[in-house]
């Protein structure tokens, strides 16, 4: 529809809705002050105190077992733990015992998955830590399982609660 210059626009078409708006003007809230130096340090220390406690805990206790090792003869240690376990104090438990190849592989494969959390903490992102412990997940149920049958099998043939006092299994009091 064609219309002359000089007549006005028909009220129907709300032309004005349609025209130009006024330019914004962005508003930004203020920069938010600096907390105080003597406050984040303060707060910073109180957060790194266990940590500090740990790491001296543990670096007393090793200390305090490694100079004992230097100090005494180690075979006369293992030497002592073996007649007090076989005295019948520690039924079903050896320390100077090697653990087996599957105990071993199984340990490992918790280690490995212990190190793939730390790189991902460290800088992977989830879809790149996932797959990768889901690959690693499978030899440790694998060995998780053929360990456990092998305790299960050593324990069948000398149980833990044997002479201990408690209620052994398909014994009744």
């Amino acid at each position: 529809m064609l219309m002359p210059r000089t007549e006005k626009a028909p009220a129907h078409l709300e032309l004005d809705k349609y025209a130009p708006e006024p330019n914004l003007k962005w508003t930004f809230r203020e920069a938010e002050k600096p907390v105080n130096g003597l406050i984040a340090l303060v707060f910073s220390l109180i957060a790194l105190t266990p940590w500090a406690l740990l790491v001296g805990a543990v670096r007393t206790v090793y200390l305090t077992l490694f100079h004992s090792l230097l100090k005494t003869d180690m075979i006369f240690i293992l030497e002592q733990w073996n007649s007090i376990a076989s005295a019948g104090a520690l039924k079903g438990f050896s320390l100077a015992s090697t653990p087996s190849s599957s105990t071993l592989l199984f340990l490992l494969s918790i280690l490995a998955q212990e190190f793939l959390i730390v790189v991902y903490w460290v800088g992977l992102r989830l879809y790149q830590y996932l797959p990768l412990a889901a690959l690693l997940s499978v030899p440790l149920v694998l060995t998780g399982r053929s360990a456990l049958g092998e305790l299960r099998v050593r324990r069948a043939k000398r149980p833990i609660l044997e002479g201990v006092g408690l209620k052994a299994k398909g014994k009744a009091e």
